[in-house]
Formats: structure tokens, C-alpha cells, sequence
């Protein structure tokens, strides 16, 4: 994901209408989820607005500023109840890197400066070549762990006492013990006899997966993470019975009412519960359906449709909102259409002539303003004008 978001960062392509990614960049992840605050995005738009791009280019942003970042496709991953979003939010993210940069905070604040960890290297090792003696070592890292999660009342008691028997583990070398203790952190199945033998609690389900959710968080801040941005793309398929007949051959998921209802009910905690969950950023992105659908849509669910539906609407962008339309930003940004026109022209003709760029410019434009099929977005129409534009003037002719 992070390797996508830097490519796309260096295209000519990375362009940002009404500066919403840069409000997003300062206001969200430089000042509220710092500060342990969280947030719920929408990001809408039809098929073409350039949604995908937009989740990737921001996490790209808060990649660099040090976030942990959790790339989700609806159409694969579950997403009714805490639990399922536990599972695909912390799955994908290096907990191994992580646990051992919590242990490097907490050992320096112990005193013992300069540890180093790695894949090679765990805290025996390192206590060797040092010349630490380990088993006082082990016994102030054990009596450590305790009190900064066993004993945080921010942590559920159970994944902190998960969270020590993996740490344990990862810093001092556990087999195979390590890799079941890896798959109970990341929500995965560990039989009930093996979690008796490892002496945790069952793996996180619908019960749990709030408390596991605020505790990683917590777990994350204190290995010096500022938080976690959760991109979840392709949100469409909760409108299976009526999803767009492009999108039917790919979706590996069905959203019966009752799955629908399980994940607005979670969101609409998520919003509710902004203060236990500090750090986090749930952009979710799909068609203005996701919101506006009777039937399918959030807007079957009142409970969370009231608490994320614009009150004030105003001919100016509310960047604000938890909405962002997508093609609203285009349209109230003239300069930034010209500017992606000119940046699609000039990827598959770098070398096109001031006229060719002038009759691009112009179809872009036009098949902007034009009124067409509303189910594909002005923003794919406009740049599918400039290519054809483009491939007639291959031959030089329109210099």
C-alpha cells in the first residue's frame, strides 16, 4: 500500500482539489489524532472520481508522518462488527517492528540505552554483546511490561495480558509459541486448548473487538506511533442486490440487513466513541449511494445517519464534513481540472505540441460540462476526452 502511495505520490497526477488532502493532513493528522482525538471519513464519488487514488495518496501522507496504516478492500475483507474491523485494521500492520519498538522506548526509559532489535537480534543477544547481565535484565523488562499494560486501565486486561505473553516472546525468542501468540494479536483463530496452554484469553470476537480495538490503539501510541489510518475502498459492495454490474463479478462478500446493520451500528460507535479511540482514521470510500440509499445505504440506518449528515449546507466546500464529494472538489477547482488534464496529456505525450495541449484542454472541459450518464464521473469522461484527443494527434498533425 505504502509502496503504491509513494509511486502515485511522484506521478504527474498528484494533484489536490480545494486542498482537501492538505486539510486533512493538518487538521486530522498533525493536530486531532496527536492530540488522542479520532475521526470518520467519507470519501464519494462514481466510478472514475478518482477515490482509490485519493485513499492512497493520504496514506502515503500518514505513512510519512509516522502512522501505522491499515489498506482494506470491502470486497474481500468483512467489516460487520468491531471484531472483523480489528482483524483487517491490525492484520496488515508490522507488529513485530512494532512490539519491539515499544520495547526499545519503555528499556531506554529503564536506562538502558542504545538497545537495538531486530529479526537477528532479540534482548539476549543484545544484553551479551552489551555485557548486561540477562537475568536481571529479564526480570525489570517483565516487571515493565506488567505495569505499563497489565496494570494501564486504558488496555482491556485480557489483550494486555496477551499483549506481555507476545511481547515475552517476540523480545526474548519464543518458536513456535511466537507464531500462535502473533496470530492471537493479529485476531486470527488460536484453538481454545491453545490459548489455556498459553494461558490468554479466547481470540478477539463481537464481544471483545471494541476493547481490542482502543487497546492496539493505546499499544500503538505508547511504541510511538501517533495512530492509525484505516482506508477501507470499494465500500460499494454493501449494495450488493444493487451494485454496479461491473463491480458484481468481483465481490467475494454479501451484506445480508443484518451484516449491513452490524457495521453502521459499529461506526456509529466509532463517532459516539472518538475519545476511547484515540489516533484513529476511518476513511470509508464508495458512491454517493453508501450515504443517500434507502434501502442499502446508511441512510437505512438512522442512528448513524443523524450523526454523520451535513447540517449546514452551503454553496462553499466544507472540508469540515464528514462527507467528501469528490466531484464537488473538481468542479469548484477550475484550475485543478485544467491541471490533471494536462498532467494525463502530458504521461502519454510528453512531447505534445502547444496546439495538441489546447484541443485537449478544451475536450477535457467540454466533456465536463457536458451532461452524460451520471454513474461514471465527470473527472474519468474528461480525461478519457484527452487521451482520444491525444491518440489523433499521434501523427503530429494537430501542431
Amino acid at each position: 500500500m505504502l509502496e503504491q502511495a509513494a509511486a502515485d505520490a511522484a506521478s504527474p497526477t498528484d494533484i489536490d482539489p480545494c486542498g482537501q488532502r492538505a486539510f486533512l493532513r493538518v487538521q486530522h493528522l498533525e493536530r486531532l489524532l496527536p492530540e488522542g482525538g479520532a475521526k470518520l471519513k467519507f470519501v464519494l464519488g462514481a466510478p472514475g472520481a478518482g477515490k482509490t487514488h485519493f485513499l492512497r495518496q493520504l496514506a502515503g501522507t500518514a505513512g510519512g508522518l509516522g502512522y501505522l496504516v491499515a489498506a482494506i478492500d470491502a470486497t474481500r475483507d468483512p467489516l460487520w462488527g468491531f471484531d472483523h474491523l480489528y482483524r483487517a485494521a491490525v492484520g496488515g500492520c508490522d507488529l513485530p517492528a512494532l512490539g519491539r519498538a515499544f520495547a526499545v522506548r519503555m528499556c531506554a526509559d529503564l536506562g538502558y540505552e542504545g538497545v537495538v532489535l531486530d529479526e537477528a537480534t532479540d534482548l539476549a543477544a543484545w544484553a551479551r554483546a552489551a555485557g548486561h547481565a540477562e537475568a536481571p535484565l529479564r526480570v525489570r523488562v517483565d516487571e515493565a511490561l506488567h505495569a505499563r499494560l497489565i496494570a494501564n486501565p486504558d488496555l482491556d486486561r485480557g489483550y494486555a495480558t496477551g499483549l506481555v505473553r507476545w511481547l515475552q516472546r517476540l523480545l526474548w525468542g519464543g518458536g513456535d509459541d511466537l507464531l500462535l501468540m502473533d496470530a492471537w494479536v493479529r485476531g486470527s483463530r488460536v484453538s481454545a486448548r491453545e490459548c489455556n496452554r498459553l494461558r490468554v484469553r479466547r481470540p478477539v470476537d463481537r464481544y471483545t473487538g471494541r476493547l481490542w480495538l482502543r487497546s492496539f490503539l493505546q499499544f500503538a501510541r505508547a511504541a510511538g506511533r501517533p495512530g492509525l489510518l484505516v482506508a477501507v475502498d470499494r465500500l460499494e459492495t454493501i449494495l450488493s442486490p444493487t451494485a454496479p454490474p461491473a463491480l458484481e463479478p468481483a465481490l467475494l462478500l454479501r451484506y445480508t440487513r443484518q451484516r449491513r446493520d452490524d457495521l453502521f451500528e459499529c461506526l456509529r460507535a466509532i463517532v459516539d466513541d472518538v475519545a476511547a479511540l484515540p489516533g484513529l482514521l476511518l476513511v470509508l470510500a464508495g458512491p454517493p449511494e453508501i450515504l443517500s440509499h434507502g434501502k442499502y445505504g446508511v441512510a437505512s440506518y438512522p442512528a448513524l445517519a443523524l450523526r454523520v449528515q451535513n447540517e449546514v449546507a452551503t454553496a462553499e466546500i466544507n472540508r469540515f464534513a464528514d462527507e467528501i464529494v469528490l466531484e464537488r472538489l473538481w468542479t469548484a477547482s477550475p484550475s485543478a481540472r485544467s491541471e490533471l488534464a494536462t498532467a494525463w496529456l502530458c504521461r502519454v505525450r510528453p512531447d505534445a505540441p502547444e496546439g495538441l495541449r489546447t484541443m485537449a484542454m478544451a475536450a477535457a472541459e467540454a466533456e465536463w460540462r457536458a451532461a452524460r450518464d451520471a454513474s461514471i464521473s465527470p473527472v474519468k469522461r474528461s480525461i478519457e476526452a484527452v487521451l482520444e484527443v491525444a491518440a489523433r494527434g499521434q501523427g503530429g498533425g494537430a501542431a
